[in-house]
């Protein structure tokens, strides 16, 4: 479930209404993407708070993970990956950027010119306490057969 972005400033609303935007999300944690951005379309809700520098929670295979946005741009401009459809992100849960343009340049250039990946790079840019942070997780349904009566008593693992 998405949760509104309210009470939080926007970026630049003239700017992110209209045509569907797409953010280059660098995602924390996952070893062989530590150099490469994923792309993930912007829903409506959150386009005016989709900026460089933000956290977003991102579905990567069966799982949330956290990640920086680093560039927001429309989805014309992003090509079609092998028939798969580009996944939406979860949510944008900060009202200013963690991280100006400038400094995501910076990261850029320790990464090309040192061993150092992208994301260790864009990581030293944040304080720590970002990362403990729990990622929630989703919502589970259990559907029950109302013909089919509950057991008389719930073990232990039930309950």
């Amino acid at each position: 479930m998405l949760s509104q972005p309210t009470g939080r400033p926007p970026h630049s609303p003239e700017s992110r209404t209209g045509a569907e935007l797409c953010a280059d999300v660098l995602v924390a944690g996952a070893a062989r993407l530590a150099d490469r951005p994923l792309t993930y379309r912007v829903p409506e809700a959150l386009r005016p708070f989709a900026a460089a520098g933000v956290r977003a929670l991102v579905p990567l295979g069966a799982r949330r993970v956290w990640g920086f946005v680093l560039a927001v741009r429309p989805c014309g401009s992003v090509p079609v990956a092998d028939g798969h459809a580009m996944r939406d992100v979860v949510d944008l849960p900060d009202s200013t950027p963690m991280f100006s343009e400038p400094l995501l340049r910076l990261a850029r250039d320790i990464a090309s010119e040192t061993l150092s990946s992208l994301r260790d790079a864009v990581e030293c840019l944040v304080p720590p306490e970002v990362f403990r942070q729990p990622v929630p997780s989703r919502p589970r349904m259990v559907l029950r057969n109302p013909a089919r009566p509950l057991p008389p008593r719930l073990g232990r693992r039930q309950a």
